[in-house]
């Protein structure tokens, strides 16, 4: 089964992420992170993924929660719970990897 777009965006984002801020992040640096572009190819690739669905992608902390935990699964990294609010692991030596840039649409 090959990987969805939506998933291939966002980890490529996670790995930024993780990279600039050493390998751990909350989600509310997720959201900081993302840019305007950045979250509207995302919910226009989530929107196209799932046609039946409404909202947003990254409408309630809970939805957002469960898509980044998703993505940083499938990259190998964790999460634990601090203080009442996820924390995520992944490694930042990700990003330096050959694999082809993703092409924006």
């Amino acid at each position: 089964m090959q990987e969805s777009t939506f998933d291939q965006y966002l980890g490529h984002e996670l790995r930024r992420l993780a990279f600039v801020s050493g390998g751990t992040f909350k989600i509310t640096d997720v959201k900081e992170h993302l840019m305007n572009y950045d979250r509207h190819y995302l919910n226009k690739a989530y929107a196209k993924e799932n046609p039946k669905v409404t909202w947003n992608w990254d409408s309630f902390p809970d939805r957002m929660n469960r898509h980044v935990y998703r993505v940083v699964k499938a990259l190998g990294g964790a999460r634990q719970k601090i203080r009442n609010r996820w924390v995520y692991e992944l490694r930042s030596d990700l990003l330096i990897s050959r694999q082809k840039p993703l092409a924006v649409a």
